[in-house]
């Protein structure tokens, strides 16, 4: 195949006679040619070598150099532009040297004809734009490869031993790129993670195709340990199979992670300690209420009922002691059960219940509730979810009463899209939010709302009243 345009061909040759022959090769071997140029001598040569020049024929026997020297001295000049020896000596040792230096074919003046020169300039040219593209793509791959912020390293399965780094695994592991090459891959482990090389290293063997991640503590120069997401896979390298690794730092993220997974632990934990610590003040208080009052009215009443039995004459005045007694024992449990059962939650709905724990706080303690909670779907949430509200509100509502002092507050349950909102605000004292509380209430709010997916937000300060929101997500 003859090139689809024309070219223009450097001659350097000192022989009119030699000059006309070849020439007349050139114009008979079918080749398009824009222009031939001549030149006599090697600096002429060099004067006339530019970037229009497709190929240079060169003699090695010039006026004023001769021999090997000619083509180097031509080598330093010609750059790019392929480069075909023509001489009129049968040398092989100086035709190898002269390839081996970059000379694209070395053709001996009688041996040749049209065809085959046609041949060599095509060739030549092909090869040399060839060898350019592949030079320039191993440019690029190379400014890839050492500029590339990832650590990458090429490394042999079959001994472990690494074949190259680039310049980010060398700062990242600490390690001079020529220190680097006598290490081996086992050297950059803990000993953990060994163990991950030895399969790997086996299936390499079988899957030509193998592509890993992984994440892995690694050792630096110092005997530092941090951590890498490794990627490997296989490659053809230098005539071997290979393989190679390339690795992120993620140290930061792995400590992140961590902190986090212990933080989730630490509160959970306090959480589980909340619900446990209220519980217990339940039970004690359940306890208390029995039996500090409950059991002395029950007490009193069985005294007046045995004071009845001796006395004739005062029967009814004692049974009539009896009974309001009774009366107080059985309000004390109603009032006590109240606070344990929300009353007819299940049988009719949550918004009577938070109207009923409203308007007993409003009763006992004079601060008036505005409730927005008539909007509020009941059919649209589970049993459990309305259970654990009322829980919530009533929780809150007790420590408006406790701590807040505040004479009004504002109550509020509603449908949104994505759940359930609930927002309870007073107009109390407040609080410092940055500072740890004593109290395990709002722990056990947050608890009771974590169990239904909920997200509990507090806003107060010093003087501005508290405000309670609980987003409670779909699950």
């Amino acid at each position: 195949m003859l090139p689809n345009s024309p070219i223009n061909i450097l001659m350097v040759e000192d022989n009119k006679e030699e000059q006309f022959l070849l020439t007349e090769l050139l114009n008979d071997s079918g080749i398009l040619i824009k222009n031939i140029f001549t030149c006599a001598r090697i600096q002429n040569a060099v004067d006339a070598i530019n970037e229009s020049i497709d190929i240079i024929l060169l003699d090695l026997s010039l006026p004023d150099s001769m021999g090997i020297r000619t083509y180097k001295t031509l080598r330093n000049y010609s750059g790019d532009i392929p480069v075909v020896i023509l001489s009129g000596i049968s040398d092989k040792q100086l035709a190898l040297e002269s390839i081996q230096l970059g000379a694209q074919d070395y053709l001996i003046k009688g041996d040749f004809d049209e065809k085959l020169l046609a041949k060599t300039i095509l060739y030549s040219i092909e090869r040399k734009k060839t060898a350019s593209t592949l030079m320039e793509s191993e440019e690029r791959y190379r400014y890839l490869f050492n500029n590339n912020p990832a650590s990458i390293l090429i490394w042999d399965p079959a001994n472990f031993n690494i074949i190259e780094v680039n310049d980010a695994c060398c700062k990242e592991y600490q390690y001079s790129n020529k220190t680097f090459l006598t290490k081996s891959i086992v050297d950059l482990q803990t000993p953990e993670d060994i163990k991950q090389l030895l399969p790997m290293n086996q299936q390499a063997k079988i899957d030509f195709l193998l592509h890993k991640n992984s994440r892995r503590q690694q050792v630096n120069q110092s005997g530092e340990i941090f951590f890498m997401d490794i990627a490997s896979h296989n490659i053809e390298f230098k005539g071997s199979s290979l393989i190679l690794s390339l690795g992120i730092n993620v140290t930061e993220n792995v400590l992140l992670e961590n902190a986090i997974t212990d933080a989730k632990i630490k509160n959970q934990k306090e959480i589980t300690e909340a619900v446990f610590e209220a519980q217990e003040k339940e039970k004690q208080a359940i306890g208390r209420e029995l039996h500090d009052n409950v059991n002395q009215l029950l007490s009193s009443a069985r005294l007046y009922i045995g004071l009845a039995r001796g006395k004739e004459n005062l029967p009814n005045q004692f049974l009539d002691q009896s009974e309001g007694l009774v009366t107080a024992a059985i309000a004390e449990i109603r009032s006590l059960s109240h606070s344990l059962i929300p009353p007819t939650l299940g049988i009719s709905e949550l918004k009577d219940a938070l109207e009923y724990i409203a308007d007993d706080l409003t009763a006992t303690s004079a601060i008036k509730v505005h409730t927005d909670i008539a909007s509020f779907k009941e059919n649209a949430s589970a049993e459990e979810l309305k259970l654990s509200i009322y829980r919530i509100v009533q929780e809150q509502l007790n420590n408006i009463r406790k701590y807040s002092k505040a004479s009004e507050v504002w109550l509020k349950v509603a449908n949104k899209k994505e759940g359930v909102l609930l927002k309870i605000k007073d107009n109390g004292i407040g609080f410092d939010t940055t500072l740890k509380s004593k109290g395990v209430g709002l722990l056990n709010i947050k608890a009771r709302a974590a169990l239904f997916n909920g997200e509990m937000k507090i806003i107060s300060f010093p003087g501005k009243g508290c405000e309670l929101i609980v987003n409670f997500m779909e699950q």
